[in-house]
């Protein structure tokens, strides 16, 4: 199998779709027999623009705390992507690879970039509004909670992206192939308990800042981010 085969196929393939009935089916019946011969079917991967694009977190933990988890999966679903964690231990560095068709990715890691960006900010700026006697678990704590209530008011306002049947199979099957061990694990939850009462306003101040949060951008001019333009 060589690129070349797979970029003609791919050639023929969008021919397929032209207005002009005679060439779209000559096309088809090019792509099929080619696509026959190689042993590839229209879900292949090969076939389907399907990339991945990887971003460094700023959050380092091994296990990613829930927010964090929830603030990706968040992009993904706008983005039309599938997400998963790739932790480097030499550099101790969560990162963050999003899956999906085209540019869609490039998107994805873009718009994760600059969320996570105001995340550990306003994150950072809530820290600096607690009383400086209070314990270091307690203010982690409850830093944790304001990031979940951050991102639940951010992930209100997404418009989710609406996967075809075809292109949910092809990423499935690209990070299958390419990921074949990858396994399902759960985020750290924030600890009510360490909170020592402030969890209930941690996280509603968590939610009243996420209100705040401003993603109105796109990538290459191909695709323009489906956030909705943030206000408070």
């Amino acid at each position: 199998m060589t690129s070349k085969n797979i970029d003609k196929i791919k050639k023929l393939l969008r021919l397929a779709k032209s207005a002009n009935e005679h060439e779209a089916a000559a096309a088809m019946s090019r792509a099929q027999a080619l696509m026959q011969q190689m042993g590839l079917s229209s879900e292949s991967p090969e076939l389907s623009d399907v990339s991945q694009s990887d971003v460094a977190s700023k959050f380092k933990a091994k296990k990613p705390a829930s927010y964090f988890s929830y603030l990706a999966n968040t992009v993904a679903e706008a983005f039309g992507c599938r997400l998963h964690f790739r932790y480097e231990p030499f550099t101790k560095s969560c990162h963050v690879v999003f899956t999906g068709h085209n540019e869609r990715p490039e998107v994805a890691k873009y718009a994760h970039e600059v969320l996570e960006r105001q995340l550990v900010k306003a994150r950072k700026d809530y820290i600096a509004t607690l009383n400086k006697r209070i314990k270091t678990s307690t203010k982690t704590a409850r830093a944790d909670l304001f990031c979940e209530g951050w991102v639940v008011s951010v992930s209100h306002l997404v418009k989710e992206f609406a996967l075809s049947e075809s292109e949910s199979n092809q990423i499935d099957e690209y990070i299958k192939q390419k990921h074949p061990n990858l396994s399902e694990s759960k985020g750290r939850s924030a600890s009510v308990k360490n909170a020592r009462g402030g969890s209930d306003g941690a996280y509603f101040s968590g939610i009243a800042s996420g209100r705040s949060a401003q993603l109105n951008q796109g990538v290459h001019g191909a695709e323009q981010v489906k956030l909705t333009e943030f206000g408070v």
